[in-house]
């Protein structure tokens, strides 16, 4: 304590302070405080004659009360210490004049509840809760939410649960209901009848707008008898329902940019704009994505960021996060993509577990199994139903349509099939070109053609043609049957012999056979040896083949084994299998006439110079004859 010359009084923990001039008593401290006399409502009340501005602190009011002259006054408030009333376990204003302001100064009513300057829009202004802590009643800056319990073991009817507004009369008699909101229904009732009931004034029921000026009121609820009308200012608030069970999760939120129906329907979106979402938690997870339309249970519930998605289905592009421009339609299509672009999926099931870009799968299971395999288009009931792809183009840019058409395919490239189950157990094979019913059903290899019905159905290896038509189950040989790598091509059968082109059976034409005979194409060009002999050991036969689809009229022809050791230039081998080239045998043919030409002219010439000779010898016997008969004249 420092008593100072002009009996100033400091009292102070600093020995160095020195009491203001300008106080009687100064109390100074940096570290500590000064106490009031601590004392009951009751102890205050019974002090006797108390002094004016004597000052304590009530216990049971926890306020610092002083005595004004006349009576006890709350240090902060100014009021009496009957501001304040209680009894009966209430508690209330004791004046009835007055008004209760909440954050307000100037309350125009008897309770007024003003929000912060920094109240947030997501910020309750004020909120009713039950004793589990759930949301009944909250006043948000732009609007209201009421929530209903939601149990359907306890749900509210007829009782005091659910929310209702109702009508009452002076005489305080039975109410009459005109809204109530329960879990399972909303019922407004609108008095029809009365001629007083309102019209255009403070009676009824009515939501409307308001605008921090206080000006003239406007509608943005309203029902007539014939209509009911919802009117929405262009913010974000719009309108929503929501359930109180599950904490705020929404049930309806429509604004100007969303359009959100279904219990967490859109729940997490932040910034995203222009979306519609409707179906249970449809959209849940979306926060930034825009443009996109999910329909349906689940329906684009992973939804973070992707774009101008159309998802139709329960659980259709379920997993999506980034992927945009995608339209699933069906139940559980597209439900595993997270980032695949470009894609289009109908049919349930449909692309299911795809990930990839540029994909269209139509038809239940249609590419059900594909994950990275891109710009593959699969038409029909499970075409493509296993293709996965791998690396690099694997299992992309395929084309199947037709029920099951490449139901097996997983890693094939590039492959075509048209046509019911055509390709069904290519796995890996690519770059094939399928087209009828079961085309290449059974068929794995690569670059192959198959055309017609069950065209190549039971053919192995790569670069195969075949052009069929049947629809006997089991194999029958082509009508055109070709091998791309080896250059062949075989009518009315698969056999090639070896050759180029290959007819089973007769061949014609309107026109002679072709064949390239020009100088310039050949060397070591030498006359045929002793064709006449060759000819001569030639053996030509008739024949019927054992086998009638090769001809079962009588044949004409050679033995190639035979001709193999006369003339080995027109056999081949394949095999084991020996064919001959007979047009070459002309040119024998031709030389062994020659050959055959020359003995006949030299006979000729031979029989010409008898004929002569003979033709002498005649003369001479002619002259001899004579030479006798004038002999034989002249002897007589």
């Amino acid at each position: 304590m420092t008593i100072a010359d002009a009996q100033n009084i400091a009292i102070t923990d600093n020995d160095s302070y020195t009491a203001n001039s300008k106080a009687m008593l100064d109390v100074n401290s940096e570290t500590k405080g000064m106490l009031v006399p601590r004392v009951t409502t009751l102890a205050r009340l019974a002090i006797l004659t108390p002094p004016t501005s004597l000052l304590v602190f009530d216990t049971n009011l926890n306020q610092f009360m002083y005595y004004n002259g006349t009576t006890w006054v709350n240090l902060i408030t100014s009021e009496t210490d009957t501001l304040w009333s209680a009894g009966l376990g209430n508690i209330y204003l004791s004046n009835t004049l007055l008004n209760m302001g909440v954050g307000s100064t100037d309350p125009k009513g008897k309770l007024e509840v003003k929000a912060d300057i920094t109240n947030g829009l997501d910020e309750p202004i004020f909120d009713v809760v039950n004793h589990n802590g759930d949301t009944i009643f909250a006043v948000y800056p732009n609007g209201v939410r009421i929530y209903v319990y939601d149990d359907t073991l306890y749900r509210a009817s007829s009782t005091k649960g659910g929310f209702a507004v109702g009508g009452f009369s002076p005489s305080r008699g039975t109410t009459t209901e005109y809204l109530r909101v329960t879990p399972d229904s909303i019922r407004m009732y609108i008095e029809e009848e009365n001629p007083l009931r309102a019209e255009s004034t403070k009676g009824g029921f009515a939501v409307g707008g308001f605008s921090p000026g206080r000006a003239s009121t406007y509608n943005l609820f309203t029902i007539n008898e014939d209509s009911a009308q919802v009117f929405i200012g262009d913010s974000t608030a719009g309108f929503g329902i929501a359930n109180l069970e599950g904490g705020s999760s929404s049930l309806l939120n429509l604004t100007a940019n969303n359009y959100f129906i279904g219990h967490n329907s859109g729940d997490s979106t932040k910034g995203g704009y222009f979306n519609s979402f409707y179906g249970y938690q449809a959209g849940k997870s979306n926060k930034t994505g825009s443009s996109n339309l999910f329909l349906g249970f689940n329906s684009g519930y992973s939804n973070v960021n992707g774009n101008r998605n159309v998802f139709l289905g329960k659980g259709a592009g379920y997993s999506n996060r980034s992927g945009f421009d995608n339209v699933f339609i069906g139940n559980g299509t597209g439900e595993s993509n997270l980032s695949g672009w470009d894609n289009v999926f109908i049919g349930n099931g449909a692309g299911s577990l795809n990930n990839a870009h540029q994909n269209i799968f139509m038809g239940v299971g249609a590419g059900h199994a594909n994950i990275t395999g891109y710009q593959n288009i699969f038409i029909g009931y499970k075409s493509g139903n296993s293709n996965i792809g791998g690396t690099m183009e694997e299992g992309s840019v395929n084309t199947f349509i037709g029920m099951e058409s490449g139901y097996s395919n997983t890693t094939g490239l590039a492959n075509t099939f048209l046509g019911h189950k055509s390709g069904w157990s290519n796995i890996a094979g690519k770059f094939n070109t399928y087209l009828g019913r079961y085309a290449g059903e059974t068929a794995t290899g690569d670059f192959n053609v198959f055309l017609g019905s069950e065209a190549g159905r039971f053919q192995t290896g790569s670069y195969r043609l075949c052009i069929n038509a049947t629809q006997n189950g089991f194999y029958e040989a082509p009508l055109i049957y070709g091998e791309f790598d080896n250059n062949r091509v075989v009518i009315n059968g698969d056999n090639t012999n070896g050759k180029t082109f290959f007819v089973n059976g007769s061949a014609g034409g309107t026109t002679t056979w072709a064949v390239i005979s020009d100088r310039n194409y050949k060397k070591d060009i030498v006359e045929i040896s002793n064709p006449l002999d060759k000819v001569m050991k030639l053996r030509g036969v008739n024949f019927n083949w054992k086998d009638n689809t090769m001809g079962d009229r009588l044949q004409m022809g050679f033995i190639a084994q035979e001709a193999e050791e006369v003339i080995p230039e027109v056999v081949d081998k394949f095999e084991g299998k020996y064919t001959m080239s007979y047009a070459p045998i002309t040119a024998l043919l031709v030389e062994a006439m020659k050959e055959q030409q020359k003995q006949i002219d030299a006979l000729k010439n031979e029989n010409m110079k008898l004929k002569t000779q003979i033709q002498k010898v005649d003369e001479l016997n002619k002259k001899v004859d004579e030479l006798i008969i004038q002999f034989e004249t002249k002897s007589k």
